[in-house]
């Protein structure tokens, strides 16, 4: 048995990559109609000579059930030509939701660029795409995801983890692990936490470890959203309105009682019987009775 999902009317996540998410992992939420977000973040590899990227998004609702996104990465490697990528992708939260798994939603992003250095640190064209699983076990939020992607015709499995916690409407925490998610078969945990330090401005700071062949690391990463719709971390969920069915015999007896089948009339008192209008006829028979008239 299935029911219907409903989206949310305020941001309720942040994200560096990929439209609302934790940092890299996306998230079920969707952005609200008709409102955007832009998004600017860095992710720095510590131990890789201070390497790192810049995250430029913005991203927008178009339904109730759909938001769509664009980024553009630009790498820092130290050297002179560094690599610029331009993405586009979106999420579709399924307008149902599955027993023991919770909401599902459809993630999907295509990342391309013209130009590809040597000393590049990420893959330049990519394309990913994910299946997100989550539910509300209170407060706490977790998802899982299953996906692939595609890097020069090479087909690559994705995997991933995580949640988030509300502390108030105010600030949230969360996590996430993924493997595979840069195609190097890496191993990356990171742990967040977002702030609003305005009804429609936040912040995110994150931390955590990647390990791969080609490169292992400490990760730290940091940004900041601009609304134009408010932010609620911590969104109270909208009860759902009751209703209230009748059974068949109740509806049975109420159209009864509508057609007046089966009411009985209590008798009139003679005192509180209203007189009738009299007529020619019943003057006449009064006259006949009475000599007097």
């Amino acid at each position: 048995m299935a029911s219907i999902a409903t989206a949310q009317t305020t941001f309720t996540d942040l994200g560096i990559s990929g439209g609302s998410s934790i940092v890299m992992a996306p998230t079920i939420s969707v952005a609200p109609t008709s409102q955007l977000r832009v998004h600017m973040g860095r992710v720095d590899f510590l131990r890789g000579g201070m390497k790192g990227y810049n995250v430029f998004g913005l991203q927008g609702g178009f339904s109730t059930n759909l938001e769509t996104f664009i980024s553009m990465y630009s790498e820092q490697t130290g050297s002179i030509n560094s690599n610029v990528s331009y993405g586009i992708g979106g999420k579709l939260l399924l307008p149902f939701r599955v027993p023991a798994i919770g909401n599902l939603a459809l993630w999907g992003e295509t990342i391309s660029s013209t130009f590809s250095s040597e000393n590049g640190m990420l893959p330049q064209n990519i394309t990913r795409f994910y299946i997100i699983g989550g539910r509300s076990i209170g407060n706490f939020n977790p998802i899982i995801i299953a996906g692939a992607m595609n890097i020069d015709h090479k087909y690559l499995p994705i995997a991933a983890v995580g949640g988030t916690f509300p502390l108030s409407s105010e600030i949230k925490i969360g996590g996430e692990g993924i493997y595979n998610y840069f195609g190097m078969r890496e191993k990356q945990g990171m742990l967040t936490g977002m702030m609003r330090i305005l009804s429609n401005i936040s912040v995110q700071v994150s931390g955590g470890y990647i390990h791969s062949q080609p490169m292992s690391s400490w990760i730290f990463s940091a940004g900041l959203s601009l609304a134009t719709a408010d932010l609620n971390l911590s969104p109270k969920p909208q009860a759902a309105p009751k209703v209230i069915v009748p059974s068949f015999e109740e509806m049975e007896k109420m159209s009864m009682e509508e057609k007046g089948i089966g009411q009985t009339v209590p008798p009139v008192p003679p005192e509180q019987e209203e007189k009738k209008p009299e007529t020619p006829e019943d003057k006449k028979d009064e006259k006949q009775n009475d000599p007097h008239k």
